[in-house]
């Protein structure tokens, strides 16, 4: 994917990058980076990059001057913040979310696992204590 920001934290300063890659410093008092980023990665202005991208080679690029050229909403620096507070409230609880699917998952297969093994062995039985009808039922 052509113009895929990542966000560099102060821990990498004085590390090189590779020439391909556009470094963006966004002003402080201006531009929150995980708002950049996030706006970045928006439909709306993902669908403008990858109409902007240019194929050499079969490689898709965009460079400085057309990032330069892309129409950013930028809210004031508290509405930013709301945003990306919001943002990731919202991916944490989809984190949460998938989490427990996953572990819910597996606990399902287990379970499967679990009522067949006892319907083999015969051992279904209603709540009551007497043997489910179709347990006894002759083949």
């Amino acid at each position: 994917m052509v113009g895929r920001p990542a966000l560099v934290e102060s821990s990498a300063v004085g590390l090189a990058f590779a020439g391909y890659l556009i470094r963006l410093r966004p002003k402080p008092n201006a531009v929150q980076p995980r708002f950049l980023s996030a706006m970045l990665q928006s439909t709306q202005i993902r669908k403008v990059i990858d109409i902007t991208a240019r194929s050499t080679s079969g490689v898709h690029n965009i460079n400085s001057t057309e990032l330069a050229a892309l129409a950013i909403p930028c809210p004031q620096l508290i509405e930013q913040q709301e945003i990306v507070r919001r943002i990731e409230t919202a991916f944490a609880w989809l984190d949460r979310v998938t989490a427990e699917h996953t572990k819910a998952s597996r606990l399902l297969r287990r379970l499967d696992q679990a009522i067949l093994a006892k319907a083999f062995r015969g051992e279904l039985v209603l709540s009551d204590g007497q043997a489910h009808p179709v347990a006894d039922a002759e083949l």
